[in-house]
């Protein structure tokens, strides 16, 4: 047998698919929510005038109301009937779909990651109590073959357990805590349990539900056993911040734990994802995941990895007010960083004449802070609407600045709780009816 080795699956690699696939579910969710509620607003206003229009009578008895629909407008009522309920369930069910979507994405996830943990630790397989037959042996040609036979075995049985028993077989195949201070731990064992409910149950609460959310101290309201869960935009925002969280500072702790000697690489990784979710405005989740980089993640590559940490950590407290965490700059003595932390710590100050005396110093040519740093950093939100900083950027550079011709950056989808909106570029009767 062949004991030459596959390129080995990287956790970066991973964890980057991962967040994609997740913001593309979100993504999708920004889009169609809207777009059904409106479709479905215009359907019911639709119908409501046709029942206006058509005579009706109510039973004395039961009180009940009787359409009387004349023969020549029968096919306009039931079409205009049919639309409305399609909308209105569109409207209950594609959320749902989409929450499905999203920890499904997640379960996939869990599985790339337990591959990546064999590749990197291959005595976990070794001590793998699993057998091959003779006839399978015959079939695998290689040890890899055989190895990668015995790794998805594995993840097949992992994955038929549940969301709970997943981080118990991580925490003892790691020997590490993963749970330990993850205070969004409740609000991910209720959404996968809410996914189970509209797998199997319609969205009606089980016993089970209940059983496993008072287990991991999930604040269940007023829900009880019989009641259907609905979920607005904001719970769909939630559970997508509260699974990309927890998907990123898994795979980080991973990542430090089995190879410490990639620790500059993860550093700028974590770095990475907080700028993006800086720069369209995602602050809150920004924040949390920044947080839990400078205060538990303790061992970093370097000084200047974790300061540009901190400084990220600040413009998400900044930006996203978040009152709990007014001065992270304090984390750090700055007294001996250079130019680029300088200008950043005065722009979070506010202190923009200092700030643009910083402009002038880096000049045009800064290999860091450079032209389209001015419109691309979240950092400067605030700062590029300052006079000080239009002139000063107009003396450095010979040019009026214009935030759209300097970021070079496509404009993101809104995360902010969307308003339902009446279009008549919302063609229902096209979209639900194929009569």
């Amino acid at each position: 047998m062949s004991t030459e080795s596959d390129s080995d699956p990287k956790i970066s690699n991973t964890l980057f698919e991962f967040l994609h696939d997740l913001d593309g579910i979100r993504s999708a969710e920004r889009i169609a929510c809207p777009l059904i509620e409106a479709m479905a607003k215009k359907s019911a206003e639709e119908y409501e005038k046709l029942i206006n229009e058509i005579r009706a009578e109510t039973d004395k008895d039961s009180e009940a109301v009787r359409l009387y629909i004349p023969v020549e407008r029968n096919r306009e009522f039931r079409r205009a009937l049919r639309r409305n309920n399609l909308t209105n369930s569109a409207v209950y069910q594609t959320p749902r779909a989409l929450l499905v979507a999203m920890v499904s994405c997640f379960d996939a996830y869990l599985a790339r990651m337990l591959r990546c943990i064999y590749y990197l630790r291959p005595e976990r397989i070794e001590t793998s109590d699993r057998t091959l037959t003779f006839s399978q042996l015959v079939s695998l040609e290689s040890i890899n073959a055989a190895r990668e036979h015995v790794i998805s075995k594995e993840i097949e049985t992992f994955l038929r357990k549940s969301h709970v028993e997943h981080f118990d077989m991580l925490e003892k195949l790691l020997d590490m805590k993963l749970r330990k201070g993850l205070d969004s731990w409740p609000q991910f064992v209720e959404v996968t349990q809410r996914r189970n409910l509209y797998v199997h149950a319609d969205g009606i609460v089980s016993e089970q539900y209940i059983k496993v959310c008072q287990e991991n101290s999930v604040d269940l309201g007023d829900n009880k056993i019989g009641d259907r869960l609905f979920l607005d935009d904001t719970y769909f925002r939630n559970a997508f911040e509260c699974l990309y969280e927890i998907g990123v500072k898994l795979a980080h702790v991973v990542w430090r734990k089995l190879s410490p000697d990639q620790r500059e690489e993860a550093d700028k990784s974590f770095n990475q994802i907080c700028f993006e979710l800086n720069q369209i405005k995602r602050f809150r989740l920004a924040h949390k995941l920044l947080h839990f980089a400078t205060e538990s993640l303790i061992n970093h590559s370097s000084a200047l990895n974790r300061r540009m940490l901190i400084i990220n950590r600040a413009i998400a407290a900044k930006f996203g007010n978040i009152e709990t965490d007014p001065s992270p700059l304090t984390l750090e003595d700055w007294s001996d960083c250079g130019l680029p932390f300088q200008l950043a710590i005065a722009v979070l100050n506010e202190d923009f004449k200092l700030a643009c005396n910083i402009m002038r110093k880096l000049g045009t040519e800064h290999d860091i802070v450079d032209r389209s740093a001015y419109g691309n950093w979240p950092l400067f939100l605030e700062f590029r609407e300052d006079e000080g900083f239009l002139e000063t950027y107009h003396e450095l550079f010979g040019t009026e600045f214009d935030v759209t011709n300097s970021t070079g950056t496509q404009e993101q989808i809104s995360d902010q709780p969307y308003e339902s909106k009446t279009s008549n570029d919302a063609e229902s009767e096209d979209m639900v009816d194929d009569s």
